[in-house]
């Protein structure tokens, strides 16, 4: 018979012979393998445990050593050691051993088996046996944070074991067995009432009604020095009743310990959860040095994704329960959640009766921060809309994890020490890795070039994808190519995205982010759309809206925080595809005809005055100046110093320039087509092509002759504003 012993040091018995595990590390290994005995273990989570932040490189070869030297021990020691070798699985090790050879999963068991129990000998006797396993502290020789967080939990375990045990035995009438074991938990936890009114009962049973006045004297004072608090209704209850000396007496209800819950309030694990490695390794790192890390990304990017997969992932690592809740930030069905409610919400999972908990706002942090100060605990705080809101629901200990997901950066946590996560658009292997999950094999391998166009119209967009594979994996009769087509389509493609259900409603998705933004910035969101090019400047962005720089810098910060925008480079924004064309809708019915065509003239003047000034920088009088008609109101050009800013202009807005003539050509603007091509033509980097610079250059061109042959890559947006798609 094999004993696998974790409930004091690390023991492994085979037949009454104790084996020789061999150095520490080797036995830390074991432990780690052991708390989850049955179930794999990845070789990083092995290295997490026994080695912590400090592992070395190849750490991983040592951890194949020390297994190997575990199955060979455990081998030679004969019949029943082969049950515990660790086999190697694609996700990791696994201790093949009957949970209830381990003394740990067993005290678990029979914990569980005496709450079911009705009656109290039963009870008694389960709890008992459970609590006669102990040897010591938990993994008495396995050092490191993760042994100690184990050894911390295991020891709340233990407790609350020792109190159903002792209730039971008050219920049986047996008071002075349980008055030596409730002093010890006293003196280690002098601030847990159930503890405390358990010991009053107890000695007030055994006729020791003084003593058990004096510990509710002291337990008083000590709640008044270290919480501000009085003792609650439980201890104020038993001390009536001892003063009234009724504890013999029917009438009196003996105190009910009841053993603190341990929530599991996740929402269901995401199916066929694909890449993100990187990312999961950045929160793995933190599953044994708890911390607050925000999750922050644009609609649609799998944030709640990534943290719900995370969560389930570790969620044996937080053993005293996961706490979830989604902050509604940007739900459109109502305002953010208060996270004074959210508070509340929390201490009833974690066992506190409604009527405990204080309606003052500052008594009711210091209880939320108080239930939670020795649990193991994972948060996760899913679409947050501030930090504001954030900030009170955060643990004042560091014994939980919290993981926050919101659409924009919250700076304001990062500045009180939480870890950034910023969340991309997936890459292409991912991007495919997630329609390979959902669509079946063959049909996407006979379709490899119309996937690799459906990836590309979808933008890597995690949520677009995952409504595409969805509609080709319910409806067998569409053909990829076909939909490829439909995507690609100017203006049709958030059509194609549409599905019925709100939660991944592309045009709602993104509408859940716009509708919380202010007038300009809104507005800002929505005449960028109206920009030909990749990128646009802050000064190309004022000209677009006829705005100060200062206004125009702000709305493009508050865009980029809210994740509509990113910011490839310092000061230059760009729209993802997906985004300007939603924006672009919502230019079309809050812009009039005549608003579009000012602002795109407006940014044509930028570019216009801006590369006249650049030119004139660089060749000073070796080509005459245009005589340029004045910039119409609200147009913020750019100025240039020296040469060399005026050359780094060029170089960057190349492709910018080459689209506003396209643009112009759209909307008509013959002055602007000409102007800007002489202004390029002669300037030494030659942005304009031979191609362009022959068919504009000098003389004024109608644009109904270029259209077909130049604005082949654009697509009137209506009342002829072209863009860019």
């Amino acid at each position: 018979m094999l004993q696998a012993n974790l409930l004091g040091p690390v023991e492994i018995f085979v037949a009454g012979r104790q084996l020789d595990l061999g150095p520490a590390k080797q036995r830390a290994v074991l432990a780690a393998l052991l708390v989850d005995a049955g179930r794999p273990t990845d070789v990083s989570m092995i290295v997490d445990r026994v080695w912590g932040a400090d592992a070395p490189a190849a750490v991983g070869s040592s951890v194949r050593s020390y297994v190997a030297r575990l199955r060979r021990a455990l081998t030679e020691a004969g019949t029943g050691a082969g049950l515990l070798m660790p086999v190697r699985r694609p996700a990791g090790y696994v201790a093949q051993l009957p949970t209830d050879q381990v003394d740990l999963h067993r005290f678990r068991r029979l914990v569980n088996d005496a709450r079911q129990q009705q009656g109290e000998e039963q009870r008694v006797e389960l709890l008992a046996e459970a609590l006669g396993l102990w040897r010591g502290p938990a993994l008495a020789d396995v050092a490191g944070l993760w042994a100690d967080r184990v050894r911390q939990s295991l020891e709340h375990q233990r407790v609350d074991a020792l109190l159903l045990w002792a209730r039971a035995m008050l219920d049986l009438d047996r008071p002075d067995e349980v008055t030596g074991a409730l002093h010890e938990l006293t003196a280690n936890s002098p601030l847990v009432e159930p503890v405390v009114a358990l010991l009053m009962e107890a000695l007030a049973r055994c006729g020791r009604a003084a003593e058990a006045l004096t510990c509710y004297a002291q337990t008083r004072q000590r709640l008044r020095d270290a919480l501000g608090t009085d003792p609650g209704e439980q201890l104020r209850r038993i001390h009536q009743a001892i003063l009234r000396d009724e504890f013999d007496r029917p009438a009196v209800t003996p105190v009910e310990v009841s053993v603190r819950p341990r929530p599991a309030q996740l929402p269901l694990d995401v199916t066929g959860f694909v890449g993100r490695q990187a990312e999961v390794a950045v929160l793995d790192s933190f599953t044994h040095q708890p911390a607050v890390v925000a999750i922050w990304g644009t609609p649609g990017v799998g944030k709640t994704a990534l943290a719900v997969h995370w969560a389930h992932r570790v969620a044996t690592e937080f053993p005293d329960g996961q706490l979830y809740v989604n902050l509604h930030g940007f739900a459109p069905d109502g305002p953010p959640l208060d996270p004074l409610d959210v508070m509340r919400g929390f201490l009833n999972a974690l066992g506190v009766p409604a009527q405990q908990i204080p309606a003052d706002t500052w008594a009711l942090g210091g209880l939320y921060r108080s239930t939670l100060a020795d649990r193991r605990m994972l948060l996760v705080l899913d679409n947050a809309a501030s930090a504001e809101q954030v900030r009170p629901l955060l643990p004042g200990s560091g014994s939980c994890a919290v993981v926050v997901t919101s659409r924009i950066r919250l700076a304001g946590l990062v500045v009180d020490g939480a870890c950034p996560l910023h969340l991309d658009l997936f890459s292409d292997a991912e991007a495919h890795a997630l329609l390979a999950r959902r669509i079946e094999r063959g049909r996407l391998d006979r379709a490899r070039p119309a996937a690799q166009a459906i990836v590309a119209a979808c933008d890597r967009l995690p949520l677009a994808l995952a409504v595409v594979a969805t509609r080709i994996a319910v409806n067998t009769h569409i053909d990829l190519a076909t939909l490829a087509r439909e995507l690609q389509e100017p203006g049709k493609r958030l059509d194609a995205l549409d599905d019925d259900d709100q939660a991944t409603h592309i045009r709602a998705v993104f509408s859940w982010s716009y509708r919380v933004l202010n007038p300009p910035t809104a507005r800002m969101f929505r005449l960028i759309a109206l920009h030909p090019g990749d990128q646009i400047t802050v000064t190309a962005a004022a000209s677009l809206a006829g705005v100060a720089t200062g206004g125009a810098r702000r709305a493009l910060v508050e865009l980029t925080a809210a994740h509509l925008l990113s910011e490839p480079s310092a000061d230059r924004y760009a729209l993802h595809n997906l985004l300007r064309e939603y924006a672009r809708e919502l230019a079309q019915v809050h812009e009039t005809p005549q608003e579009r065509t000012t602002a795109c003239v407006r940014l044509l003047d930028h570019y216009l005055h801006s590369s006249n000034a650049a030119d004139q920088m660089m060749l000073k009088d070796a080509h005459p100046p245009l005589d340029l008609q004045t910039a119409t109101a609200g147009v913020t050009p750019d100025s240039f110093t020296d040469n060399a800013s005026a050359a780094a202009w060029l170089t960057t807005e190349t492709s910018n320039l080459h689209a506003a003539m396209n643009l112009a050509v759209a909307i008509g603007s013959d002055r602007h087509i000409w102007q800007l091509n002489w202004a390029l033509s002669n300037t030494p980097h030659r942005p304009v092509p031979h191609r362009t610079r022959d068919r504009f250059q000098g003389r004024c061109v109608k644009p109904r002759l270029l259209m077909e042959t130049e604005l082949s890559g654009f697509q009137g947006c209506g009342d002829g504003v072209g863009h860019r798609v």
